[in-house]
C-alpha cells in the first residue's frame, strides 16, 4: 500500500503497527513518524507513536540482548522492567520473539509476577 500510496498516512499507521508486533520498534517508530509528518493532526497516529516513544529502555535492552543470544542479560533487564513497573511490558513478552527462551525458569516467575500466565 505504501508504494502505490506513499503519502497515505494510515498505511503507514498500519504497517508500524505490524512492525511493533514483530519486535521491530524501531522501525515501527520511523514509520509512525512519517505518518504523522503526513498527518499531523491525527489523534491516532498522535497516540501511537507516543506510546511508541513511551516504551521504556529496560525492555528495548532485553531485546538486543536476546537477539545478540546474552538471554541471562535479556532476563536480567526484563526483571528490571518488571520492578520499575515499564510501561509496555506486558505486552512485549507476548511477542513471538521470547518463544525460545517462554521455558526458561526465570521467564516464567517473570510472568507469573505479572499475572501473565494462562
Amino acid at each position: 500500500a505504501i508504494e502505490l500510496s506513499p503519502n497515505y498516512a494510515t498505511s503507514h499507521h498500519w504497517f508500524a503497527d505490524m512492525l511493533k508486533s514483530l519486535g521491530r520498534l524501531d522501525e515501527a517508530i520511523a514509520q509512525m513518524k512519517q505518518a504523522q509528518e503526513l498527518d499531523p493532526l491525527s489523534p491516532s497516529i498522535n497516540a501511537i507513536l507516543g506510546y511508541m516513544l513511551g516504551l521504556d529502555c529496560c525492555v528495548h535492552v532485553a531485546l538486543v540482548q536476546h537477539a545478540l543470544g546474552d538471554d541471562q542479560l535479556a532476563l536480567t533487564s526484563l526483571e528490571r522492567a518488571v520492578e520499575e513497573h515499564e510501561v509496555g511490558f506486558s505486552w512485549f513478552v507476548r511477542l513471538q520473539f521470547w518463544n525460545d527462551l517462554r521455558p526458561n525458569p526465570q521467564f516464567q516467575a517473570l510472568l507469573n509476577r505479572m499475572n501473565l500466565v494462562k
